[in-house]
C-alpha cells in the first residue's frame, strides 16, 4: 500500500466561523454584554456587533472582532477555542473586559493573527514564549493584567528572528526579573511597554539597536545605574518614559540632543537631575511633555 502525507488545504467557512463566535458567546457572558446586536442569530456574520468580514474563497470570513468595552466576563481559555475555527482572523481586540486566567496555548493556533489586545483585564500568570513564535503577529497588548513571573529571555530573541513584531506592551503588570540586552535585536519594534512593573538591574545600552522604535517605557519599575547616554541614538524616539525608577542616577545624556524633538519625556526620579540646559531645551524646541 501507498500512504501519502497530503492533507487538504483547509480554506475555512462561514459555518465554521459561526460556531467559533458561538462559543466565545457562551463562554464569555454573551447574555450580559454591553451590546451583543446580532450575536445568537441567524444573521449574516457581518452584522454582529464588533466583528468584521471579508470575502474569502467566495465566502464572507471572520477577519476583526473588536469587542473591548463590552462586559466580557469569564475565563480567557474557555472562549479562546472559538478562535482558531475562525482561520483567516487577523485582529482579536478583548481589551476593557473582564476576562481572567492565564494566556491559553490555543491563541496560537490563530495561524493568521496580526493584532493581539488584551488589555485592561484580569489576566494572571506568564507572558507565554509563544506569542514571540506566531510569524504574522505584529502587536501585542497585555498592559494593565496581574501577569507575573519573569519575563522570558526566549522572547525577545525570537522575536527578533520573526522580526514582524511591532508594539510589544506589558505595561502595569507585576513582571519581574531583568530586561534583556536581547531587546536590542527586535529591529521591527516601534513601541516597547515594559514600565509599571518590578524589573531590576540596568537599562541595557543596546536598546540604541532599535532604530525605528518611536515609544520607550521603562517608568515605574526598579531599575538602577546610569541612564545610558547609547539611548541618544534613538533618532526615531518619540516618547521616553522613566520616572518612578528611584534608583536611577546621573543626568540626562548629552546625546539626547541627537534625538531630536520629543513629544513626551517623563524623568522624576530620586538621584537624577535633568540636566536640561539652554542648547537641550532648543534642541526640544518647545519644552516636551513632561508627565
Amino acid at each position: 500500500a501507498i500512504f501519502s502525507s497530503w492533507q487538504p488545504i483547509n480554506y475555512g467557512s462561514s459555518q465554521s466561523d459561526r460556531r467559533g463566535l458561538l462559543k466565545v458567546y457562551k463562554n464569555a457572558g454573551g447574555e450580559g454584554w454591553r451590546n451583543r446586536q446580532g450575536w445568537n442569530r441567524g444573521t449574516p456574520l457581518g452584522t454582529w456587533f464588533g466583528v468584521s468580514v471579508e470575502a474569502r474563497f467566495g465566502q464572507k470570513m471572520v477577519t476583526q472582532i473588536s469587542l473591548h468595552h463590552n462586559r466580557l466576563r469569564g475565563s480567557l481559555s474557555k472562549t479562546a477555542f472559538g478562535y482558531p475555527m475562525m482561520i483567516h482572523l487577523e485582529v482579536l481586540n478583548l481589551g476593557h473586559n473582564r476576562l481572567r486566567g492565564p494566556l491559553p496555548a490555543e491563541l496560537q493556533l490563530i495561524e493568521k493573527l496580526k493584532e493581539l489586545t488584551l488589555n485592561d483585564n484580569l489576566l494572571t500568570g506568564p507572558v507565554p514564549e509563544f506569542l514571540a513564535n506566531m510569524p504574522r503577529l505584529q502587536k501585542v497588548d497585555l498592559s494593565s493584567n496581574a501577569l507575573s513571573g519573569d519575563l522570558n529571555l526566549n522572547i525577545p530573541v525570537s522575536l527578533a528572528r520573526t522580526s514582524t513584531m511591532e508594539i510589544f506592551d506589558v505595561n502595569h503588570n507585576e513582571l519581574t526579573g531583568y530586561i534583556s540586552e536581547e531587546w536590542g535585536l527586535v529591529d521591527s519594534l516601534r513601541e516597547l511597554g515594559l514600565g509599571g512593573n518590578k524589573f531590576t538591574g540596568a537599562i541595557p545600552s543596546e536598546l540604541c539597536g532599535l532604530a525605528v522604535l518611536e515609544r520607550l517605557d521603562l517608568h515605574e519599575n526598579k531599575l538602577n545605574s546610569k541612564i545610558p547616554s547609547e539611548l541618544g541614538q534613538l533618532v526615531a524616539l518619540k516618547r521616553l518614559r522613566l520616572h518612578g525608577n528611584t534608583h536611577l542616577e546621573g543626568s540626562l545624556p548629552e546625546e539626547f540632543l541627537e534625538v531630536g524633538r520629543l513629544d513626551v519625556l517623563s524623568m522624576h526620579f530620586e538621584n537624577a537631575t535633568e540636566n536640561r540646559g539652554s542648547a537641550f531645551e532648543k534642541s526640544f524646541g518647545p519644552p516636551a511633555n513632561t508627565l
